[in-house]
């Protein structure tokens, strides 16, 4: 990511995720429960935890957006 303002790190966060893991970021940033956000997504819970155990990006993506919102 680059140093530029935190709307451009979102998307650029975003845009290394699959459609299901961005939909997932959404919903947690919402204050959507794993639970919810699997639902919204269209997988399971375990595949969502699984998502932000493994994947470094779907972490990125969602520590960007939360950056985002409360900097």
């Amino acid at each position: 990511m680059t140093d530029g303002d935190p709307e451009t790190r979102v998307r650029e966060a975003l845009v290394v995720l699959s459609p299901a893991q961005a939909i997932a970021v959404n919903a947690l940033v919402a204050g959507s429960s794993h639970v919810s956000a699997a639902e919204a997504a269209g997988v399971t819970s375990e595949t969502v935890s699984r998502w932000f155990r493994h994947y470094p990006a779907c972490r990125a993506a969602l520590t960007a957006y939360r950056n985002a919102i409360f900097t």
